[in-house]
């Protein structure tokens, strides 16, 4: 088949035409390669680039995650802390409170009108 194709040719100027011919389209492969290879590593770069950023972003909405907690559970705290003392003062006050009916029941009732109504 080959042989055919070299009785084909007419002479020396088409057989050098044709091998310049692969060489040219060789180094237009080789060019066609290198922008591909060019095109390869930027995309892998900006695609390293953009995962290296996303992993930031993450890192730093973690953070801030975890710092909305802690300010959260201390606010909690505080609200839970500020309720207890209420609740602490109320009841201090209710104790006085009853303590202050009991004086004045005992100031306004002699010992014996007490017994007798206590009956």
């Amino acid at each position: 088949m080959e042989i055919e194709l070299l009785k084909m040719l007419p002479g020396g100027g088409s057989v050098a035409a044709l091998i310049v011919t692969v060489i040219l389209f060789l180094k237009q492969q080789e060019k066609t390669q290198n922008g591909l290879t060019q095109i390869t590593e930027t995309f892998n770069s900006r695609v390293a680039s953009a995962q290296a950023s996303f992993q930031e972003q993450i890192n730093r909405l973690m953070g801030q995650n975890a710092e909305n907690q802690k300010l959260y559970q201390e606010q909690i705290q505080g609200l839970i802390d500020g309720h207890l003392e209420v609740s602490r003062e109320t009841v201090a006050a209710l104790k006085s409170l009853e303590a202050a009916v009991h004086e004045l029941q005992s100031r306004n009732h002699p010992p014996s009108m007490r017994m007798a109504s206590s009956r």
